[in-house]
């Protein structure tokens, strides 16, 4: 299996840092529910990234290769006319939908101030969901309520603009 070939050998530190890791990630929408262990080994095969303040992390119109899980520091969400549309703050999440959806980002994404983050590619991701579907089941659920309030929270808006149209 893919992930039975991450370095068992880590020290008591990496240790401890993938347990904390795994208890961000477990708040984290997308992952919620998932077991321990199943979030242990999402964290291994992620990677630590630090960004400067003021770094482009991600693009827009780019095709979405990773999700970022917010460690320390602030991301901010960034609109075509540069105007700031979302803060991501630790133990938060950027890029998923992108990822999930297989659609371009949206938006740009900057740091806000120096910010590490976990990086989870995509790749590492749809392995991970082949080899544990129980698991991969519980993404997917996480991801089909993620997206039907966001279509719901729309439908309201939509609803709420006609009633000051009309």
């Amino acid at each position: 299996m893919y992930f039975d070939n991450i370095n068992k050998n880590k020290l008591s530190r990496e240790i401890m840092d993938a347990s904390e890791y795994a208890k961000i990630i477990n708040n984290i929408a997308v992952f919620k529910g998932l077991s321990p262990k199943n979030l242990e080994r999402l964290v291994g095969v992620c990677t630590r990234v630090t960004y400067e303040e003021d770094d482009n992390v991600l693009e827009a119109n780019k095709p979405g290769e990773e999700i970022l899980i917010v460690l320390t520091g602030r991301l901010a969400v960034v609109g075509d006319a540069g105007e700031t549309l979302a803060l991501i703050d630790p133990g938060l999440c950027v890029g998923e939908m992108a990822v999930f959806t297989k659609r371009n980002r949206s938006a740009n994404v900057n740091s806000v101030m120096n910010t590490e983050v976990l990086k989870l590619h995509k790749d590492d991701l749809f392995t991970f969901v082949e080899e544990e579907p129980v698991a991969g089941n519980i993404v997917y659920r996480n991801v089909i309520e993620i997206l039907s309030s966001h279509m719901a929270n729309n439908n309201l808006l939509m609803e709420f603009s006609h009633m000051l149209d009309g």
